[in-house]
């Protein structure tokens, strides 16, 4: 059936578009995005920058430097007595209740994923990440 074909030579075509292959001329679409923008002048504007990007490539300069604060809860095992190291320390003890470091976030991104990164930045399960409160400061041109 030719329309079953158009389909899926459009289906590859985006495929293709995703993975950075333009297909016509065996460059990435990136190499050419880059060539296209070093050919700008110093004095473009941010419109004519972005018009020469490829749509998948300006969600890239979204992405924000946020700051987490996380914490450790203190728990207590009663019935259960806590993990003892060789030296007779609870292994709760050897972490730092507390810990600050920065991520990079999409505004599109959503909360499992943030959980997940925080996770794995602390090495603990995505179940025990609980966000607790979001606080910060809007930009001059963020909408409210």
């Amino acid at each position: 059936d030719l329309s079953s074909e158009r389909s899926a030579e459009r289906c590859l075509r985006i495929l293709n578009a995703a993975v950075g292959q333009d297909g016509s001329s065996g460059r990435s679409v990136t190499s050419t995005a880059v060539s296209s923008l070093s050919s700008l002048g110093q004095n473009t504007s941010l419109a004519d920058v972005i018009g020469v990007l490829p749509h998948g490539m300006r969600g890239q300069s979204c992405y924000r430097k946020i700051s987490i604060m996380a914490k450790r809860t203190a728990y207590s095992n009663v019935g259960q007595g806590l993990n003892q190291n060789p030296n007779g320390e609870s292994s709760t003890s050897q972490r730092n209740p507390s810990q600050r470091f920065s991520l990079d976030v999409h505004p599109l991104e959503t909360l499992y994923s943030l959980k997940v990164k925080v996770a794995r930045h602390c090495q603990c399960r995505v179940h025990s990440v609980k966000p607790i409160s979001a606080s910060g400061r809007a930009g001059a041109n963020t909408r409210k």
